[in-house]
């Protein structure tokens, strides 16, 4: 009747937890609360039905990420589709056949960009049916083999001979996926800082001791030795991205590690946002370092370096999840190796929350609603400390 899947219920119920409060106060049961939880889901799914598709689901992003996504949905019409009408069939039949030209990230990214597109001009349809394109390269070789015999792409073609040969022995076609460097030894972290300007210093000593993604960093609150991270990744229905309470062991670090967050934020945005210009700058610097290498270390290395550690560490999944910002242990397998990780035990972080906490937030995989619970409460912590500037 809601238009909403059970997930999705369930993750409305772990939203309310006002109304929660008050139906305990005035002594309703919790199968009543539920009851009272539903009607006001659907009272929102309706209003949700009613309203047009760009006033629902783009309300978090960026106006820089919509402007990109624009740009690149009207990129795509002009290569792929020409002077062709734009109907949801033949944008879905176009960005498959497309597939091959772009990696698995990229593909994403030109699919989402397609789905806001089309939503934003008020063509749900086209964009639910944009939204559920599966990328035909990292399909399982009988999909795969599936669409080489019975499907046509755009205009009647089919895939080349060559790329046949390639699914037909277990290759994919199109571009690799790019490699990544994913750890990286003291010695080479120590070059790194030695030629660092102030400003990627900071990222980098932030991302050494947290390893959160580069966006997350200049939010990051402090209290004590309490680091609270806001998730980037956390979405609207509550079902991806956490946001996490760490302690780093104590004061003194989180206080080095706060005046190198606000150093970050005296960074100005620009055109590309100062993460992007942190992460241009030590791209420059670690070419100039290692001009021969082929791979060279980033923010997101110090990250899957942080997941080595963890991992080598004497944590359980569910804790290493949570510290690096996930809801469920089965991303865990996307960070890190602990055969470079650190010596066991020697992690410098570790949870700021109970077990009980980890376990009602983190799930074991990506298709069970993870449990009930209230967001963490961060409105009682002051603001990062006001040190002097580095």
């Amino acid at each position: 009747m809601t238009g909403l899947s059970e997930s999705e219920i369930r993750a409305y119920e772990r939203r309310t937890v006002a109304q929660r409060s008050v139906c305990r106060r005035h002594g309703m049961s919790s199968q009543c609360l539920s009851i009272v939880t539903r009607l006001i889901v659907m009272s929102w799914s309706m209003q949700k039905a009613l309203l047009p598709v760009n006033a629902v689901g783009d309300g978090d992003m960026n106006e820089s990420t919509k402007k990109r996504y624009r740009g690149l949905a009207e990129n795509f019409y002009r290569e792929r589709l020409g002077d062709l009408p734009r109907s949801p069939k033949r944008i879905a039949d176009a960005l498959k056949a497309s597939a091959v030209d772009y990696r698995p990230d990229s593909f994403r990214v030109v699919r989402c960009a397609l789905a806001f597109d089309q939503g934003e001009k008020g063509f749900k349809e086209a964009a639910d049916r944009i939204s559920e394109v599966k990328n035909p390269v990292t399909q399982r070789r009988s999909d795969l083999l599936a669409i080489i015999n019975n499907k046509e792409l755009p205009g009647g073609e089919r895939l080349a001979a060559g790329d046949e040969l390639k699914k037909m022995s277990g290759e994919s076609p199109g571009k690799k996926k790019q490699k990544r460097c994913k750890n990286i030894s003291d010695a080479d972290f120590k070059l790194m800082l030695d030629g660092a300007s102030l400003d990627v210093y900071a990222a980098l000593y932030i991302g050494r001791h947290l390893g959160c993604r580069p966006v997350e960093m200049p939010t990051i609150e402090f209290e004590g030795s309490f680091a609270y991270i806001h998730g980037a990744k956390v979405t609207e229905d509550g079902l991806r991205g956490l946001s996490r309470m760490i302690d780093l062991g104590s004061e003194a670090t989180a206080e080095k590690v706060a005046t190198a967050v606000r150093r970050l934020n005296q960074i100005t945005d620009g055109k590309s946002g100062r993460m992007a210009k942190i992460q241009s700058r030590i791209q420059r610097l670690t070419k100039r370092l290692w001009p021969r290498r082929k791979v060279r270390p980033t923010l997101y290395t110090l990250r899957h370096q942080m997941g080595s550690n963890l991992k080598a560490g004497e944590l359980d999944r569910a804790s290493v999840a949570y510290l690096m910002g996930h809801q469920s242990t089965k991303s865990v397998d996307r960070y890190g190796d602990r055969r470079f990780g650190a010596a066991a035990g020697s992690s410098p972080i570790k949870p700021a929350v109970s077990m009980d906490k980890i376990n009602d937030l983190v799930r074991s995989n990506h298709t069970t609603s993870p449990g009930s619970g209230p967001d963490l409460d961060v409105s009682h912590m002051s603001d990062p400390f006001y040190l002097p500037k580095v």
